[in-house]
């Protein structure tokens, strides 16, 4: 037999819990929206560069894990469609693609 006092702890416990998982969720999603935020700048400036300039970045995959250096040279590849594809104006939400 459980008291009151057991009862109310395990709720308080309970509620931590969720609290603390509440919190974990939004840090999770404010730096996914950081990350989000970086990739859009870097490939706007990537856009940009000049060959040897992305040459130098494509063989800095090398610091990466398997998984995320596979996804970086997807991206890379993905990139140079954006450039001349109307949707990455949209995607990349400046709306000034193309002026100054």
């Amino acid at each position: 037999m459980t008291t009151r006092l057991e009862e109310r702890a395990k709720k308080l416990e309970a509620s931590l819990r969720q609290t603390k998982a509440r919190i974990s969720k939004e840090k999770r999603q404010e730096r996914n929206g950081q990350l989000v935020s970086i990739g859009i700048l870097f490939e706007q400036n990537f856009s940009k560069m000049t060959p040897d300039e992305k040459a130098k970045w494509k063989t800095r995959t090398d610091l990466l894990d398997a998984r995320n250096k596979s996804r970086v040279l997807a991206a890379f590849e993905r990139m140079p469609q954006a450039e001349i594809s109307p949707e990455a104006v949209v995607v990349t939400g400046t709306g000034t693609a193309g002026q100054g």
